[in-house]
This record gives C-alpha cells, structure tokens and sequence, in this order.
C-alpha cells in the first residue's frame, strides 16, 4: 500500500506545484495556495497583486416587472392592460390616463430580497411610452414589506411619498426612462419578506402636464 500510495502523492504534489508554476510565471496571475470552501471564491487584491479565497458576499436582487405581472381588478383606478402587435416584437402595455391617479401593484415572493442589506438604497425604472411628445409625467411609487404571520393587502409607508418628473420624449411612441432611488424603510423593504409594489400616475399632481396616456412597457428595480 505504501508504495502506491509514495507515488501517487507525489504526482500530486508535483502537479500541484507545477500547475501554480505555470500560473505564476506564465500567465502573469499570482495565487495564494489553498482550498476554497462553501462560499469562497478567488478574488483578485490590487493590494498584494494576487488571487486569494475570500467570502463571497450574497448577490444584490435585481427584478423585472411586465405589464402582464400586475394584480389589476378592473377598478376605474387601475391602468388598462393591452397586448400590442408589432412588426418585429409583440409586447404588452399598461395604459395611464391623464384625469385620475392610476395604479398598478405587484406582488413579490420574499425569495427575492432574502439577501438584501438594509443599508442599501434602491432604484425602481418605469419604462414608458407616449403619443405625446411634449410636457412631463408624474410617476410615484410605494413598497410595503409583507412580514410571516400577517395579511398580504398591508397599508403601505406613505410617509415619504417616491416621485419622478418624466418629459415625455419629442418622437411619438418613443421609450422613455424615469428613475426614482431611495433607501427604504424597514417598512418599505424588510430582507426575506414578501414585497408588494405599486406604480402609479398622478395625473392629480400639477407637475403632470402631458396629455394623453402613459404607457408602462415594464419596471425594472434593483438594490444598489
């Protein structure tokens, strides 16, 4: 036994320290030896100029909402939901008025915000189209964190109200970004609780001048 096992270690060793040889010397990427465990990985330090194990941090969520995700009942306060026939793509629009302070909400599973650092801000993009090609839009948005053990239809923190002011753009049916950042509450957002969403039009506001409706082509949100 011994003389197999004599040989087969070092092979082993000799592979090892010929594999970091070539690493070192010929590909110019300096390691430090040694075996990674449940979530390590090999990162690069400018400060020592080389790859060591390190902890990897949990990943920052990122979501994409469609028209078609929103919970809509029919009331005269949600957005109208259209498919769209297109020469090259078919997609689906959430059509705002400009008289009335529309909303549309989503429900998200905890899942997704499990890893989230409360000292993190986020960014919610309402993308959106308009015939229109002059005057603004007002998109409001509000989060509420749905905790284990209580109903899912929870008010949500009103306290600061999350707007952006979009000029619509100056071709007809062209897409525009609006962006709106914060850092929430733990009432907004809570890591590992189910999430309820709520876009919004407030063509009540006076800063909502463009005629016509907005329509959201989807939202995207994401942790900073």
């Amino acid at each position: 036994m011994r003389r197999v096992l004599a040989p087969t270690l070092l092979l082993c060793s000799v592979f090892l320290v010929g594999w970091a040889f070539l690493v070192d010397n010929f590909l110019g990427v300096p390691m430090t030896v040694g075996t990674p465990t449940n979530g390590q990985g090999w990162v690069y330090s400018s400060a020592t100029g080389k790859y060591a194990l390190t902890a990897l941090g949990a990943g920052k969520f990122k979501l994409h909402l469609s028209p078609g995700n929103a919970e809509l009942t029919g009331a005269t306060s949600n957005p109208t939901l259209t498919g769209v026939a297109g020469t090259n793509a078919n997609y689906s629009i959430l059509s705002f008025n400009d008289s009335t302070l529309m909303s549309a909400r989503y429900v998200v599973g905890g899942a997704i915000t499990k890893d989230y650092s409360s000292a993190n801000s986020i960014t919610v993009r309402v993308w959106w189209r308009a015939a229109a090609i002059t005057n603004a839009v007002v998109w409001r948005v509000r989060v509420v964190s749905v905790a284990d053990g209580t109903v899912i239809d929870t008010a949500y923190d009103t306290t600061t109200p999350h707007t952006a002011t979009d000029t619509a753009k100056g071709t007809t049916l062209q897409i525009n970004q609006a962006d709106i950042t914060w850092t929430p509450s733990a009432t907004e957002l809570t890591a590992g609780r189910a999430w309820l969403i709520e876009i919004a039009r407030d063509a009540t506001s006076g800063s909502d001048t463009m005629t016509g409706d907005a329509d959201v082509t989807g939202v995207d949100v994401w942790e900073n």
